[in-house]
């Protein structure tokens, strides 16, 4: 894949092969026009341009809309399919998913045409209605899934169970609604706060906790191939699956359950990183969450510490070394991975935020928390209930 850093050198040379290419009649140079295409979107997206990132996913539909795929004599919908997914992706590291949910719901309705949605599609509709708060759609979207139970796992199985954790997370936060972009269905964020849990939260974490430790046993049984590639991507998804586990006990007040699952998962996403991120492979994304990242590992723990030095009573010296330090490695990874325009970027700025508030580091809430409430606020406007909740936290330290 195109790096960002070598922008100039590579819009040269793609123009040059795209010329090349041109003069191809056969299927390779279709399929390397729709790879240069890809490229091309992908490097500005990388780069953080929005425009000119926008004009290249559009070009590139265009291109495999308008092309007939040279062996079939049509337009196939994979390559339709991914170029809107693709996009979809994009607009959803912008924090704009009524945009991403357009194209996604594109690519439904062509696949819903030959006769059935992959669940693949379902989730990530899903997520971008999820993102938008709106859980009874997600809901609605993940039941359309035609996959056979008795077939063995199935992705859609995860998102299902995640989906009654964001519901009592909802209900929990319905007062001071946090922002929802960039929400995952294949993993949960838990952030710092001070709210506890009533009767309905309760009830939804509680339904969330069986359904996910089901999807965790799944994964620590799952067959790790011989590729040390497949067997590490394998072992991050075991160690998502952890983590999911590992929160719907965290908000539940079980501390002590959770802090084994934590350090193991942790380990397992550690081990994998090198292997996942390493240079010039392109990298995975599922569910909004870049394969081989620690950030959701360290908000786990920042969260469950405060959770715990909340119930104890505990001093802000401790939040700051206990809570802190985990948020600004998570900070400082989702920066390089995700880019600081990225809504993974701005929520772990608004827990951070919210730590050094607690801590008396007001000078540095004020910074995150004003940089967090301009990032959501150019996403979702300025009257959104969320940047609303990010303005009060932000008053108070006056």
């Amino acid at each position: 894949m195109i790096r960002a850093k070598q922008m100039p050198e590579a819009r040269e040379e793609t123009d040059r092969l795209f010329t090349a290419a041109a003069k191809l009649t056969d299927s390779n140079g279709y399929y390397m026009l729709q790879d240069f295409h890809r490229q091309i979107a992908q490097a500005y997206h990388q780069a953080g341009a929005y425009t000119e990132a926008e004009t290249a996913y559009r070009e590139w539909l265009k291109f495999v809309e308008k092309t007939p795929e040279p062996s079939r004599g049509g337009v196939r919908i994979d390559p339709l399919g991914n170029a809107m997914n693709n996009w979809a992706g994009f607009y959803r590291n912008f924090g704009r998913e009524a945009e991403a949910e357009k194209l996604l719901r594109r690519v439904a309705e062509q696949y819903q045409a030959r006769g059935n949605v992959p669940d693949t599609t379902l989730v990530a509709l899903a997520e971008c209605l999820l993102s938008q708060n709106d859980i009874p759609e997600a809901e609605a979207q993940l039941k359309r899934s035609m996959s056979d139970p008795g077939s063995g796992y199935r992705p859609i199985i995860w998102a299902q169970a995640l989906l009654p954790l964001y519901r009592g997370l909802a209900i929990m936060h319905a007062a001071a609604p946090l922002p929802g972009p960039g929400r995952s269905l294949s993993g949960v964020e838990l952030d710092i706060m001070s709210r506890k849990p009533d009767a309905a939260a309760r009830e939804a974490f509680a339904a969330a906790e069986p359904l996910l430790k089901a999807v965790k046993e799944h994964w620590d049984a799952e067959k790790r191939s011989t590729s040390e590639y497949n067997a590490q991507y394998t072992n991050y998804y075991n160690a998502l699956a952890i983590n999911s586990y590992a929160s719907a006990l965290i908000v539940q007040g079980k501390f002590a359950e959770a802090k084994p699952l934590l350090a193991k998962g942790r380990e397992l996403a550690e081990a994998a990183q090198p292997v996942l991120l390493q240079s010039g492979r392109d990298i995975r994304v599922s569910g909004n969450i870049v394969f081989g990242e620690l950030a959701p590992f360290f908000i786990t723990q920042a969260a469950l510490r405060f959770r715990e030095l909340q119930a104890a009573q505990g001093s802000p010296k401790d939040v700051l070394a206990d809570v802190v330090a985990p948020l600004e490695v998570a900070l400082a990874e989702r920066a390089e991975l995700y880019g600081t325009w990225s809504p993974q970027y701005g929520r772990v700025l608004l827990n951070l935020g919210t730590a050094y508030a607690v801590t008396g580091e007001t000078d540095k809430a004020k910074k995150a928390l004003s940089e967090a409430k301009a990032l959501f606020e150019g996403m979702l406007g300025k009257d959104d209930p969320a940047v609303a909740t990010i303005a009060a936290r932000l008053e108070k330290l006056k």
